[in-house]
């Protein structure tokens, strides 16, 4: 909280510098995803500046983005544009109390990012100010737009949401939060893959997959969920899935099993365990082949679940 008040201060001053205002964030350490995301892209100074129809743009010569910042946050009468224009610099760049300030206004908190008055390009964007704020875990900046009436389900198609993005960072509260929301996670597919790569994974697969989503699932890539997992090199999710019904004979486009994988990967452990787990899966085939009349272990599980609920109405009539 210090530093984001030192920060607004040195706005409010003019004396905001673009290494303070447009630092990156470094704490998700996954590069995998990091490079799967879309990068957000920001229109050049000068091209804000002439939405913004700003005289000084040619007066001045060349500006950057804390001139126009610090333009704005000194300008006593803001237009509606100035003030969506700067809210979108504070969403960027993790300024909270600047956010709260200019939220008191007529801001548009489900603005897209890349129309006509936003400062990012479209193309290259994270879809919505909410789902960039989730991108940088700038988690009160999500609150904040909550708060607003920000939709969580704004979303380029294939594109990690904002729920998505709480999974990645293993906000759990956040997600709690989120999944509040009107949204509909069981058409996020994305979430899945979210999960493999979480600082949580057990606890988020298992949420994931309560959604009714297929531990089976393949990705755009053609690999499979339990492949995904292998390649995070995350023994204990590799076991999960799999005791959840995961498929290990599955063969991807590349010609590749899981335990193919695993071996290329030189991970001894998870191909040990797929190896063993594959014998079982097949010896289970083979007894379901030879007795068909043999219920499998989901089915009797589900029936004796059906049966304790009948016994239950039963007592309670």
């Amino acid at each position: 909280m210090r530093q984001l008040f030192i920060a607004l201060c040195a706005i409010l001053m003019g004396l905001l510098s673009s290494e303070i205002l447009f630092a990156e964030s470094s704490r998700f350490g996954n590069d995998y995803y990091l490079r799967s995301a879309s990068c957000v892209s920001l229109k050049s100074p000068t091209d804000i500046a002439l939405l913004l129809k700003e005289p000084w743009v040619t007066e001045k010569g060349p500006i950057t983005h804390s001139d126009i910042v610090q333009h704005l946050a000194t300008k006593p009468n803001r237009t509606s544009v100035e003030k969506q224009i700067l809210f979108e610099y504070a969403i960027y760049s993790g300024v909270t109390t600047l956010a709260k300030e200019l939220s008191n206004g007529q801001i548009n908190p489900n603005i897209e990012l890349g129309n006509t008055h936003s400062i990012f390009n479209w193309k290259l964007s994270n879809g919505s100010l909410i789902n960039l704020a989730a991108y940088y875990a700038h988690w009160d900046m999500v609150n904040l737009l909550l708060e607003c009436h920000a939709s969580p389900q704004l979303l380029p198609t294939d594109q990690t949401s904002v729920l998505g993005w709480t999974i990645l960072w293993g906000n759990q509260a956040m997600f709690e939060k989120v999944l509040r929301c009107d949204i509909m996670p069981e058409k996020d597919h994305t979430l899945l893959w979210a999960a493999c790569a979480s600082k949580d994974p057990i606890f988020f697969m298992e949420k994931v997959l309560g959604f009714g989503h297929s531990v089976n699932a393949i990705s755009p890539d053609g690999l499979s969920l339990l492949e995904t997992a292998v390649s995070f090199n995350n023994l204990d999710l590799v076991k999960f899935l799999v005791r959840n019904g995961a498929k290990i004979g599955y063969v991807d486009i590349m010609g590749r099993t899981a335990i193919t994988l695993a071996r290329q990967l030189s991970l001894t452990e998870i191909t040990r365990f797929l190896i063993e787990e594959e014998a079982v899966q097949n010896d289970n085939m083979i007894n379901l082949n030879i007795h068909p009349n043999v219920v499998p272990p989901l089915t009797i599980k589900t029936i004796l679940k059906k049966t304790e609920d009948k016994l239950c109405k039963k007592h309670e009539m």
